[in-house]
């Protein structure tokens, strides 16, 4: 480590970019899971303080990127060792470095009346009561997408559902958008029930259940 020199700031700062870029690039060529456990911890601390670095400055998309590589090294090290006390804290804290800087950049946090949905390893949820979804892996925290809007939803109170593979989005108007259940999003379908909708949506064997404020719905196949 090089020492600093007062006038050098802007020298020494460009230095530390020029690492970081080329940092960023190794770190992206490596498969996690091929890591041994100090070079997954070396990793997660470089690629923390560098994200530190960039959040300092204000330059919160660059950070949230290497936070949130840095929760994917941690993830893998309490894969490993999952009552560890210190790879839980490590994670946790990359995990919450991440959440810092959505905060920072004004992203839509958690919803305001539905509850999100934890299915199978991934985190669904609205931003406030709007058909605005973001998709998280729970176990790193990192984004697999994030704010996409869900034509015909605009204001929700029932909480997502997720069966068969799907993910069920319903707004107060009667609209329900049909989700495929994975990284990517994908709208397999869009219904309408001529009523309005507060209570979230309950599955019972094949049968969907849904209470209107005028009436109770029973969905099934023929």
């Amino acid at each position: 480590v090089g020492r600093a020199v007062p006038g050098d700031e802007g020298t020494a700062v460009g230095h530390v970019e020029a690492r970081g870029e080329r940092l960023d690039a190794s770190y992206s060529k490596q498969d996690p899971a091929r890591l041994d456990p100090d070079a997954l911890g070396r990793q997660a601390r470089v690629l923390t303080l560098l994200g530190e670095v960039d959040a300092n400055r204000g330059q919160l998309d660059s950070a949230l990127a290497r936070y949130q590589e840095a929760a994917v090294k941690t993830a893998e090290l309490l894969r490993r060792d999952p009552d560890d006390p210190q790879r839980i804290f490590d994670h946790a804290q990359a995990v919450y470095w991440v959440g810092n800087i959505a905060w920072k950049r004004g992203d839509p946090g958690a919803p305001y009346v539905p509850s999100p949905l934890l299915y199978d390893g991934l985190l669904y949820f609205t931003a406030s009561n709007k058909g605005i979804i973001t998709c998280l892996n729970a176990k790193t925290g990192v984004p697999l997408f994030e704010r996409k809007r869900l034509e015909g939803i605009a204001n929700v109170y029932a909480s997502p559902i997720g069966a068969a593979d799907r993910v069920y989005f319903t707004s107060r108007e009667g609209n329900t958008v049909v989700v495929k259940k994975g990284a990517e999003l994908e709208i397999l379908a869009t219904n309408k029930l001529d009523d309005q909708f507060d209570g979230s949506m309950a599955v019972v064997g094949n049968e969907i259940f849904l209470h209107g404020k005028q009436n109770l719905y029973c969905i099934a196949a023929q």
